[in-house]
């Protein structure tokens, strides 16, 4: 999901570019989300501890900033 295997694919890092949650944001909004976000720490942490559980990166997702969204009529 918000991950890249580097090595011998047993490690992985976090990829903003590839994470949902960060979509739509400047590079600067992106690293201040994931310094302040306990949702996108939790997300990266488990993905560079390799645990195969992903819950925290999908748990509640939706928007953590305030994007404009959608409206339906």
């Amino acid at each position: 999901m918000c991950g890249e295997q580097i090595g011998d694919g047993s490690a992985r890092r976090f990829d903003p570019t590839r994470c949902p949650l960060l979509q739509g944001l400047s590079a600067e909004e992106a690293d201040r989300m994931m310094r302040t976000d306990p949702r996108i720490r939790a997300c990266v942490a488990t993905i560079e501890s390799g645990r195969p559980s992903l819950e925290p990166c999908v748990a509640g997702a939706g928007p953590t900033h305030d994007a404009p969204t959608a409206r339906v009529a």
